[in-house]
């Protein structure tokens, strides 16, 4: 401020902020710090999650998806053997805003998940056993999924169940999330974003995700199918495993007729979860999630007497058509995770 005889001189301060920093390739996929169950709130009484569930479930059942995902099963899962299926940040069944869209996402990836679960018995011998794990679940969240006959854990310790004979299901997950889920091991079938989109993203020189981009080179990928009323499945890709040529569907099958220890009196392995292969009293018992899913691909698929052994962010990329990549190319972003490897 200056005097000028009789006049005052004010000089203004510039409004314009200082630029902020740019924000480089990995920040903006990265997971908060912690993820914790909701703690405002009704919680909704699990009875009331079962009733969204059998009311989204049939839609699925009718949808193109369904049917799309069962021939995509059919074509590329004979000869891999599942022993169990692991299910990473599915989100809760009961956000606290209460918003539909988010929960019809998390439903519908359920219906999914047991469309696949409901399909193994036909290349499989043994029970599956289906694990859930996300930090943000409600009470409710877990009686639900138990009451379906699933499994949850407290994370991390879902990472180091991933083998060779998992279906992993990680959808919208974010990269440490995947990083942590695929160090280990590669899984027979994985369902998530693939590496044509983290391919695109990264900036800089990183080998967290080389198991991806090994498993992108060497397993078979298919555009998932997608449901057309949500971004349930968006920029979402599923792999499969080359099935060992030694243990093709006609060489295996021949070698159970042959072998003197088959397993018809071999009773059924007990499993942490209701799967769909647990029996009683001589009848098998199907869990309530998987009854309507194995009672429509028994009236599309006979399934043999004896069959081969055989898982919207903000900041996320727009997904990059891979060179192999059969199917629709899909460009809607992925959700954020809600899962995290911090916690291990």
């Amino acid at each position: 401020m200056a005097v000028d005889g009789d006049w005052t001189h004010v000089k203004r301060k510039s409004r314009r902020n200082a630029p902020s920093p740019p924000k480089t390739a990995t920040t903006t996929h990265l997971p908060p710090d912690t993820f914790a169950p909701r703690t405002t709130g009704v919680l909704r009484p699990p009875e009331a999650l079962r009733t969204d569930y059998d009311r989204i479930h049939p839609q699925w059942l009718e949808s193109p998806a369904h049917q799309a995902l069962i021939k995509l099963v059919d074509d590329h899962a004979k000869g891999l053997r599942i022993s169990k299926v692991v299910c990473l940040g599915i989100g809760t069944f009961d956000p606290d805003d209460g918003a539909w869209e988010a929960k019809r996402a998390a439903y519908v990836q359920l219906c999914a998940l047991s469309t696949l679960i409901s399909q193994l018995p036909k290349y499989n011998e043994d029970s599956v056993e289906c694990i859930f794990q996300e930090p943000i679940f409600t009470v409710s969240d877990k009686s639900f999924l138990a009451a379906l006959g699933y499994r949850v854990v407290a994370s991390p310790t879902a990472y180091e169940l991933i083998d060779d004979a998992t279906l992993l299901f990680a959808v919208h997950l974010y990269r440490p999330i995947y990083a942590a889920a695929l160090k280990s091991s590669l899984p027979a079938i994985f369902v998530g974003t693939g590496w044509d989109v983290w391919d695109t993203v990264t900036m800089e020189k990183s080998s967290d995700l080389e198991n991806m981009k090994k498993m992108d080179k060497t397993y078979t990928r298919h555009a998932f199918p997608q449901d057309t009323a949500s971004t349930a499945f968006s920029s979402t890709s599923i792999y499969f495993k080359p099935p060992p040529e030694s243990t093709s569907p006609d060489a295996r099958r021949s070698s159970l007729e042959a072998s003197p220890n088959n397993n018809t009196d071999k009773p059924a392995q007990e499993s942490s979860c209701k799967d769909i292969t647990s029996k009683k009293n001589g009848a098998a018992h199907v869990p309530a999630a998987l009854s309507a899913d194995r009672a429509k691909a028994r009236d599309e698929t006979k399934i043999p007497d004896e069959c081969a052994d055989d898982k919207v962010g903000d900041g996320m990329p727009d997904e990059a058509e891979g060179p192999r990549l059969q199917g629709t190319t899909v460009k809607d972003k992925p959700n954020k995770e809600q899962d995290t490897p911090s916690e291990e």
